[in-house]
């Protein structure tokens, strides 16, 4: 789904790349209006950029998604804590029965981090004396309805060592950006 980012507006990288509060609520609200289009088109999945899904309303997309069967794979905002390290996230929820689910919710999510930062986010990021952390784990998911897939966040689709590991491994490969 497209979500029209202004990356230097919408973005506060003097606080670790979080949203601004005006940004949240203007992307929560495209990020509803997608979701809800793709429950009125009975999509299956859904992918959006990096970094477009602010942290906020995580529960309320994964829900939505959940509850009308489809997988949802899109970038949460930068995550930073206390030691100042930020994180860049890849949320993936896949639909299930909510009784048979041990939480009950109609959903089972997991997080990918991404592994290799663009230098540009890098950069910018250090230079708020921020540290880029990056991720170590490579999810291969299995499926029957959507056979074998990964998801490779941005940058670490230039990875040879990371797309030679999915080869002959998967059908299809998810590359959630924000270029």
């Amino acid at each position: 789904a497209p979500i029209p980012i202004d990356i230097k507006k919408d973005y506060d990288y003097e606080n670790g790349g979080v949203m601004h509060d005006d940004a949240v609520e203007k992307i929560h609200s495209l990020v509803l209006k997608s979701l809800n289009h793709a429950v009125r088109m009975k999509s299956d999945i859904i992918v959006f950029p990096e970094l477009s899904l602010p942290r906020k309303y995580e529960r309320i997309y994964k829900t939505l998604a959940g509850e009308n069967n489809i997988l949802l794979i899109g970038g949460l905002e930068f995550k930073v804590n206390r030691n100042r390290e930020v994180f860049n996230e890849i949320l993936i929820s896949i639909p299930c029965n909510k009784w048979l689910s041990y939480s009950r919710k109609p959903y089972w999510s997991v997080s990918q981090f991404k592994i290799f930062p663009a230098a540009k986010e890098y950069n910018k990021l250090k230079s708020n004396n921020y540290n880029v952390v990056g991720g170590n784990e490579l999810i291969i998911f299995e499926s029957d309805k959507w056979k074998n897939f990964a998801i490779l966040n941005c940058a670490d689709f230039l990875s040879l060592k990371l797309k030679s590991k999915l080869q002959e491994k998967i059908q299809t490969l998810f590359v959630p950006s924000m270029n």
